[in-house]
């Protein structure tokens, strides 16, 4: 366990603060999540809303390009705040300050951009906004979901306790996460999911629960300060680096199966080729080298291949 006597109470708060600057304060808390939470879950809302027809049950009206338009700011806003809440409750905390001094000290609270306490204080402001706009735009499960999945991860450690136990969160959170941002920009009840909806949800879970690991080796230093048990530290590098690129390789084809795209036509195999070549390319770099620059690019892959695995409801014909 980190030393919990190097307090990061001491951090020097800046003293002169504007709008712009507490603006820029919460970009930080988030803005590392931009390309792993809120590009990949904008564009499963996206996608997911264009196949409705297969995902909802019973069948709503196909969607248009102003149906997208005018749904996603509130999207966007849902997003962004679940996140900024998830967050905020996880690097808020003194054993969270110390790693992030050693992996990320840009971040507001090792920055002393903000100081703990004026953190919990945002914190409970913030919960109830985020059930408010869950509430409203109809996504209160997910919404709620997502906040006490953070509070299990981070106020009783769950997320540093047990590597297993951590994946299964992060399953839960993104398959929660996903459902709310789904159900806000599709305009339409969860409780209407069809089998091919609720197959693609849980489904994303389980590529979250096998590959999320793939963050944690370019920052395994900061984990081992926090004593975190990742799958890395714990199972070993080799073992956690085998399961993110089989895992990968597996979701993409099972992807392509449950979409109906695993046949061969011109544009089904233009669509198969993305997240496979994208799913080899994260495996090889994971592999083949290690290294901190490579760990962070084998990351960047990961994302990506996210993404192209998100956009299948999109061209799908289940």
């Amino acid at each position: 366990m980190a030393n919990i006597s190097d307090t990061p109470a001491a951090i020097p708060i800046a003293q002169h603060r504007n709008l712009f600057y507490h603006i820029y304060t919460l970009f930080l808390f988030t803005c590392r999540d931009i390309k792993s939470v809120v590009i990949p879950h904008t564009i499963f809302a996206i996608s997911g809303t264009l196949a409705r027809q297969s995902i909802f049950t019973p069948i709503h009206h196909p969607s248009n390009f102003w149906d997208i338009i005018r749904s996603l700011p509130q999207t966007l806003v849902w997003i962004w705040i679940c996140l900024l809440m998830v967050n905020i409750s996880n690097q808020r905390l003194t054993e969270a300050i110390l790693e992030d001094k050693v992996n990320r000290a840009w971040r507001p609270l090792p920055a002393g951009r903000i100081s703990q306490t004026e953190a919990a204080y945002l914190l409970a402001t913030g919960i109830p906004i985020t059930i408010g706009i869950s509430y409203y735009l109809g996504v209160l499960v997910p919404g709620i979901a997502c906040l006490v999945i953070s509070w299990l991860y981070s106020e009783f450690d769950l997320g540093s306790a047990s590597a297993i136990g951590r994946s299964i969160l992060c399953g839960v959170w993104v398959a929660s996460f996903n459902a709310g941002a789904l159900g806000a920009m599709a305009n339409a009840s969860l409780e209407n999911l069809s089998p091919t909806g609720q197959t693609w949800l849980l489904m994303t879970g389980g590529i979250a629960l096998t590959t999320m690991h793939s963050a944690d080796f370019a920052d395994i230093e900061g984990d081992r300060v926090r004593d975190r048990k990742t799958w890395p530290l714990v199972y070993g590098e080799t073992a956690a680096r085998w399961l993110a690129a089989t895992a990968a390789l597996a979701w993409s084809f099972y992807g392509l199966q449950v979409w109906g795209l695993q046949v061969w036509t011109v544009r089904a195999i233009a669509v198969q080729a993305v997240p496979v070549m994208l799913a080899m390319a994260m495996a090889v770099t994971f592999l083949a080298a290690k290294g901190k620059a490579m760990d962070k690019r084998g990351w960047r892959l990961c994302c990506y291949w996210v993404m192209s695995m998100y956009i299948l409801p999109a061209f799908g014909t289940a």
